[in-house]
């Protein structure tokens, strides 16, 4: 595990832990979301504990972290986890499928019951503003970056491109108030 006052390169940055003095008051809860699927209300799914944000693309190498997305969504979406999938084609253009087509095929390819945005900008012109905040806190350098929310809509630890989703297990387990110990990751 990084301590919070280790500097190296955000690219090999695995994970990172903020504590409430140490990010802004913005929360995720003030942000409006566009989700491909028109009966997801953001209003509703902004109740959820836990919320953890990955901008994603279908065509960058590390894809296959949206089965482990999968598998963590499964595991503890009934305690009250949400994920959500931000496909962006901001890095080499890895993101070129929109709308039903996008959800369409990781559902079939990936097994992706979780909530997915439209295709968003994280760096580029139009930024999305909820981008435009976390870029402030960890800015990504690459697809499949992690932001892990409370409940009360507050960034609590961050991991990078090719961190494992299940780096956060432990903290989502602490989020819903979920005792076990032993991690529920499966072989993959």
């Amino acid at each position: 595990m990084i301590s919070i006052g280790e500097y190296i390169r955000p690219w090999t940055l695995r994970y990172k832990k903020f504590f409430p003095a140490q990010v802004s008051q913005e929360k995720i809860k003030s942000f409006d979301m566009q989700f491909i699927d028109p009966t997801l209300d953001w209003q509703v799914l902004k109740q959820s504990p836990c919320i953890l944000i990955v901008n994603t693309a279908t065509g960058c190498g590390l894809h296959k972290q949206l089965e482990e997305l999968q598998s963590l969504y499964s595991l503890y979406h009934d305690r009250g986890l949400l994920i959500i999938s931000v496909p962006s084609n901001d890095f080499l253009n890895q993101e070129n499928r929109y709308g039903e087509e996008l959800t369409t095929y990781c559902s079939l390819t990936y097994g992706v019951t979780f909530p997915i945005l439209e295709n968003t900008h994280v760096l580029k012109e139009d930024i999305h503003p909820l981008f435009v905040w976390l870029n402030k806190l960890q800015k990504p350098q690459w697809n499949y970056q992690k932001y892990l929310f409370n409940a009360q809509g507050y960034c609590i630890a961050t991991a990078g491109p090719r961190s494992s989703p299940f780096v956060l297990e432990e903290d989502i387990k602490d989020l819903l108030k979920i005792t076990t110990k032993s991690s529920a990751r499966p072989n993959m």
